[in-house]
């Protein structure tokens, strides 16, 4: 829902449509980490510790972004706007669920 609602958003904010690539970046990174945690033996707790630790930071940097730079951004909006968004993002939401 954040690929195909609120960050097309934000990048219109700032008038540019990579400004969001970064954060695409993050999610793409973090699927790779879950895809190597279960791949990953789970007797091998060097490895497994490995990954989680580099899976919980690239999530906190991730949640950082979001909430320091877009969520500001978002909220100098008019509210009109940000519920509209906000709307999109959970209907998305549920297009989704409903597909699976």
């Amino acid at each position: 829902a954040e690929e195909r609602v609120l960050y097309p958003a934000v990048a219109g904010l700032y008038g540019h449509p990579e400004a969001t690539a970064t954060m695409s970046y993050d999610h793409r990174a973090i699927g790779e980490l879950i895809d190597a945690l279960a791949a990953a033996d789970p007797a091998d707790t060097a490895t497994v510790q490995q990954l989680l630790y580099g899976l919980h930071a690239v999530i906190l940097v991730h949640f950082r972004k979001e909430e320091d730079v877009y969520l500001p951004l978002l909220e100098a909006r008019p509210a009109a706007e940000v519920e509209a968004l906000l709307a999109g993002l959970h209907g998305s939401e549920h297009a989704r669920a409903a597909e699976r």
